[in-house]
């Protein structure tokens, strides 16, 4: 309410460190003058606004909001009722664009939406493909990467010249896009991987409501192009298919997904 154009799923992020990092950030905090304790619990606390709590292994921890997922199952289950076929799409970036892993959060929201009756879950906004699960006869893709990208934007702010340390007098919109695109987009390390321009088309067959195969299809987006030229996607033959698709293979193995390759395609047959 009050938030036109968003079905938001809010999602608190905490950072996981060991129990002697928790320990240290701990005497950090408390060191610190006039600052707010939280509640009393030894596996967590707050610094300067971000939540840490112990965990054996770093990284990020998403929790997400009960009340927004209580809203998205029921309209899932509403979208379903009035339609033959019901697919939900989650745009998200967590923990970044750097990482093939979906957030922890993510395959158990992804199986709650199924349950409720969606016959797809699609994530994208990572830039880079995810691993693919079938749950209950029904595909859930963790990340389809890009389709198109690239832009050539203009007029650019002039905040975006000072950020990217051009020259107005000189240097031109293109120059400041391929510097952002370069350094990084948001607080992620840039797209000048060709990971980032490498990705699928997925192609469901369903029957009697169950899908029957899922075909992949690789697609290239033209990184060794000049830059005005890349975005475009391409079907991928050979080596680079052949790459597309292995790697996609790996990323869906944690979910019992197999994908067998076939003339440059990837066939999961449930």
């Amino acid at each position: 309410p009050g938030r036109p154009g968003l079905n938001s799923l809010r999602l608190e992020e905490s950072i996981v460190v060991t129990s002697a990092m928790l320990e240290s950030l701990r005497e950090v905090r408390d060191a610190l003058p006039n600052y707010k304790s939280d509640h009393v619990d030894p596996n967590r606390l707050t610094l300067a606004g971000t939540i840490y709590k112990s965990g054996e292994q770093s990284g990020y921890s998403y929790q997400p909001n009960a009340a927004d997922v209580a809203s998205i199952l029921r309209n899932t289950r509403q979208g379903k009722q009035f339609s033959d076929f019901c697919i939900v799409t989650n745009h998200g970036h967590e923990p970044g664009n750097w990482s093939q892993q979906p957030p922890d959060y993510e395959q158990s929201f992804s199986r709650q939406i199924i349950d409720a009756g969606a016959d797809a879950y699609i994530v994208h906004g990572p830039h880079q493909l995810r691993g693919i699960e079938i749950y209950k006869d029904r595909p859930i893709l963790y990340s389809v990467g890009n389709f198109i990208m690239d832009d050539l934007r203009t007029p650019i702010g002039a905040d975006m010249f000072e950020a990217y340390r051009k020259d107005p007098r000189t240097d031109t919109d293109a120059d400041v896009t391929l510097a952002e695109m370069a350094e990084g987009y948001e607080t992620d390390a840039g797209f000048t991987d060709p990971i980032f321009y490498e990705s699928v088309i997925a192609v469901s067959r369903f029957e009697d409501n169950r899908l029957a195969e899922l075909r992949l299809y690789p697609i290239e987006l033209g990184h060794a192009r000049r830059f005005a030229n890349r975005g475009v996607p391409r079907l991928a033959v050979g080596q680079q298919a052949s790459r597309i698709l292995e790697r996609l293979q790996e990323l869906s193995k944690p979910y019992g997904t197999e994908i067998k390759i076939e003339d440059d395609i990837g066939i999961i047959k449930p």
